[in-house]
């Protein structure tokens, strides 16, 4: 069994600059284990850039650092990147329908585009990609969902997009990207598909994405029998964090715990 702690919520961020909590202090909140098994941990160093400061955010249980996670590079750090991801978000609201014969019907009840169990049906989303964004990485599509019944079944979410710089000529093909996605047998419950994930390498600042988002509803591998409802598309991406900010390393270590035990992580300067 293994249960993720993740390392952003152990260390914070207020308004885009990192905030260190008390020094020699336990980063709240603590985590109280309610299951014997397997636990990954993450160990993370930062450094400042400003104050020549590193700091070391350590797991520990029942008060103890867990030594184990910490996996030092002698001579020197392993330096990367300190970001966080956002949304650059398109609600259904906000799309309008390219007037095509292959437009989804829009629901005025629930809120949302009804994308049919049958054929084909399809939306144009235009994307900018942010000042914020770290150019060349990575990004990750989603489709935020409903099913409108209790049924359960596939539903076939495929987007092709093209995506350009600024001064650049726009590609001559699209990439297809498609996934499956099962029905939960839950109505309007909200669902989300990763869309897999999309090469950012060599695309820069304000570059363009044009993207049409479809359900193959008449594909075979579609198996749910009835409208999904679009609420958001939405694209992670990953976000720039401060100059002066810089993570060294982080590693990551499994340990056996057990129930009743306790959680957190533990700041201190390392030099």
């Amino acid at each position: 069994m293994w249960i993720d702690i993740p390392e952003q919520n152990y260390y914070f961020y207020v308004n885009d600059s990192v905030t260190i909590p008390s020094l020699g202090g336990n980063i709240t909140p603590n985590q109280t284990i309610t299951a014997d098994g397997l636990y990954e941990f993450v160990h993370t160093e930062l450094f400042n850039a400003t104050t020549g400061t590193n700091y070391t955010f350590s797991p520990r249980i029942n008060g103890v650092v867990l030594d184990v996670c910490k996996h030092w590079y002698f001579g020197g750090y392993e330096e990367g990147s300190l970001y966080l991801e956002e949304d650059l978000r398109m609600p259904a609201t906000a799309i309008n329908p390219p007037g095509q014969p292959s437009d989804p019907d829009f629901d005025e009840v629930n809120g949302g585009y009804l994308f049919d169990a049958a054929s084909e049906e399809i939306i144009l989303i235009i994307a900018q990609m942010p000042h914020s964004w770290i150019e060349g990485s990575n990004i990750k599509p989603h489709v935020h969902w409903q099913p409108t019944n209790t049924n359960t079944g596939n539903v076939n979410w495929s987007i092709r997009y093209k995506w350009v710089d600024i001064g650049e000529t726009e590609p001559g093909s699209w990439e297809t990207v498609s996934v499956l996605d099962p029905a939960e047998g839950t109505a309007y419950k909200h669902q989300i598909t990763n869309v897999g994930i999309v090469d950012g390498t060599g695309h820069t600042l304000s570059s363009i994405l044009t993207i049409f988002l479809s359900r193959k509803g008449a594909d075979a591998a579609d198996t749910y029998n009835t409208d999904a409802l679009l609420k958001e598309f939405d694209i992670h991406y990953s976000k720039k964090q401060p100059d002066n900010w810089r993570m060294q390393k982080t590693t990551t270590c499994a340990y056996n715990l057990n129930s009743g035990d306790v959680v957190d992580y533990y700041v201190e300067v390392t030099s």
